[in-house]
């Protein structure tokens, strides 16, 4: 093997390491910011959540109302719908 083949062997073989640790360090970037971005969802998950429930009990509220008040229309109308 000539001194140019060796030169050209150790920098194939430091570029392949090189790219190697570079994957391997992207690799551990992107499972850190997927583990950040499932701990955000499931916070936002469970303020969404909170807020729906909050505002079904509202809404559960104003439906019950709203149906106490046709009762009330329906009984002074003596049943009569028009």
């Amino acid at each position: 093997m000539t001194i140019l083949q060796k030169v050209f062997l150790l920098f194939a073989g430091m570029y392949l390491l090189a790219k190697l640790v570079t994957f391997f360090a992207l690799y551990l970037v992107t499972l850190r910011v997927e583990k950040k971005a499932l701990a955000y969802k499931r916070k936002r998950e469970k303020i969404i959540r909170k807020r729906w429930l909050k505002n079904r009990e509202k809404y559960r509220k104003q439906y019950e109302a709203y149906e106490r008040h046709k009762r009330l229309m329906d009984a002074d109308n003596g049943g009569r719908t028009s």
